[in-house]
């Protein structure tokens, strides 16, 4: 197994959400073809590292969709768009 690279678990989850619900945590209307009803989740560390992916995504060619920002639960998350369009939500619960 290739090792993984900093603030990367190597453990695998898989949750279902409304597509509504899932649209509206990233910030998207759940209407047309710019949602397809489904996100990539990378769960890091610390909030520096949540932005450092997003800058990084950024100037790989993906789109800022939702800025990282702390949420009422206590976590750091923002979404970006990757060149072929899906989501990605980079997340921190510190």
């Amino acid at each position: 197994m290739p090792p993984t690279a900093p603030g990367v678990s190597d453990a695998c989850a898989c949750q279902f959400y409304a597509w509504e619900a899932a649209a509206q945590d990233a910030g998207v209307s759940p209407e047309g073809s710019g949602f397809r009803g489904v996100s990539f989740h990378f769960i890091t560390d610390t909030r520096a590292e949540v932005d450092e992916v997003m800058r990084t995504a950024e100037a790989a060619g993906g789109t800022v969709v939702k800025p990282a920002e702390p949420v009422e639960w206590g976590g750091y998350f923002g979404f970006f768009s990757d060149p072929d369009g899906y989501l990605w939500k980079v997340a921190t619960d510190s």
